[in-house]
C-alpha cells in the first residue's frame, strides 16, 4: 500500500510505502513530512 507524503516546508509530495526519511526536494527532516490522503487520478 502506498501513501502520499507531503513536505510542509516546500510542498513537495512523495509517494511511498513507508514514510520517507528526508524530503527529496528540500531535504527537510521527517518531522516536516505528513501523510496525506492519496488523491485518485481525476477522471473527466
Amino acid at each position: 500500500m502506498q501513501y502520499d507524503y507531503k513536505c510542509e516546508k516546500c510542498g513537495n509530495v512523495m509517494r511511498a510505502a513507508i514514510r520517507p526519511r528526508l524530503c527529496g526536494k528540500c531535504g527537510a527532516g521527517r518531522r516536516h513530512l505528513h501523510k496525506v490522503e492519496t488523491q485518485p487520478p481525476a477522471v473527466k
